[in-house]
């Protein structure tokens, strides 16, 4: 089996996910991701994460607070992880961007990547749309130390 380095890049981008129910380990591969960026000298990470997660300043509609509100509930374990990620990141010194996605679903039609800073500006987004916006963060520093929202 292959090993994996990062040794010799620029850029980590994360997009680790997991099974509804399993033991979130966000926060855990993420301080695994800072501690080893750090000691390679490498500055600029950009994750993904759910757009349930709430941050000081967001300004979400009625429907996108009570989605929130649900998620919290019934992911109650994960959303906790999530903060506890996010607050890993804001005291990392890297140059971090955390993009906040909808529902992931496939399309044919490619559409637009819709970002807004402080809400869900629509419900889906494909797997194209994300791969699109993660690779123009590379090369892009209007979302460092950011967690905008993304959807298409």
């Amino acid at each position: 089996m292959g090993s994996c380095s990062i040794n010799g890049c620029d850029v980590v981008i994360k997009t680790f996910g997991q099974p509804n129910r399993a033991k979130p380990l966000y926060s855990e591969t993420t301080t695994l991701n800072v501690n080893t960026m750090k000691e390679l000298e490498i500055k600029r990470y950009i994750g993904v994460t759910g757009g349930f997660l709430d941050i000081k300043g967001d300004k979400k509609t009625f429907f996108n607070k009570l989605g929130a509100i649900a998620f919290r509930i019934l992911y109650s374990e994960m959303i906790l992880d999530k903060k506890k990620e996010l607050q890993i990141l804001e005291e990392s010194k890297l140059d971090w961007t955390l993009v906040r996605l909808p529902f992931v679903k496939e399309h044919k039609e490619s559409k637009k990547i819709k970002v807004n800073s402080l809400d869900m500006p629509g419900f889906k987004i494909s797997a194209e749309g994300i791969a699109q916006f993660l690779i123009e963060q590379v090369s892009c520093s209007n979302y460092i130390y950011k967690a905008p929202f993304i959807s298409n």
